[in-house]
C-alpha cells in the first residue's frame, strides 16, 4: 500500500500540480483546499493519521502554522512540510519550533521536494 499523503493548498493549480506529481512518485494523495476540511478529515478518521502532510503556509482561515500545532497535538510525531512563499524573518524559527519538520519556499524545484518528503518517510 502506497504511502498516504495529505495536501493542503488553497491555489487549485497548484494543488493539481502537486497532487499529480506526488500521485506520480507512487504515494496516496488525500487533498483539500483549506486547513478546515483538512481538520475535518483527520478528525473523522482518528486512527488513520497520513504518513506526511505537506500544507502550504498561508491560507484563508486556518494557516498552516494553525493547522501544524492542530495536527501536532492529535498526531505528536507526523512529519509536517510547510510551503511558503513568504521568506519571513524569523518565520523559520517558529516553523521548526513547532516540530513541523520542515519548510519549503516556493518556488521550489521538485525534485527537491521529493528528496524531503523521501527523507522524512525514511525517518518516520
Amino acid at each position: 500500500m502506497p504511502p498516504r499523503l495529505l495536501l493542503v493548498e488553497d491555489d487549485a493549480d497548484y494543488r493539481a500540480l502537486l497532487c499529480e506529481y506526488l500521485i506520480s512518485l507512487g504515494h496516496a494523495v488525500d487533498e483539500y483546499a483549506s486547513g478546515e476540511d483538512a481538520l475535518r478529515h483527520i478528525e473523522s478518521e482518528p486512527g488513520e493519521a497520513p504518513r506526511l502532510v505537506l500544507t502550504d503556509l498561508r491560507m484563508r482561515g486556518i494557516s498552516g502554522l494553525d493547522l501544524a500545532r492542530a495536527l501536532r497535538a492529535m498526531h505528536p510525531g507526523l512529519p509536517i512540510i510547510l510551503m511558503t512563499a513568504y521568506g519571513e524573518r524569523g518565520i523559520a524559527q517558529e516553523i521548526l519550533a513547532l516540530g513541523t519538520s520542515a519548510y519549503v519556499e516556493k518556488p521550489f524545484r521538485l525534485a527537491a521536494l521529493r528528496a524531503e518528503i523521501d527523507r522524512m518517510l525514511a525517518a518516520a
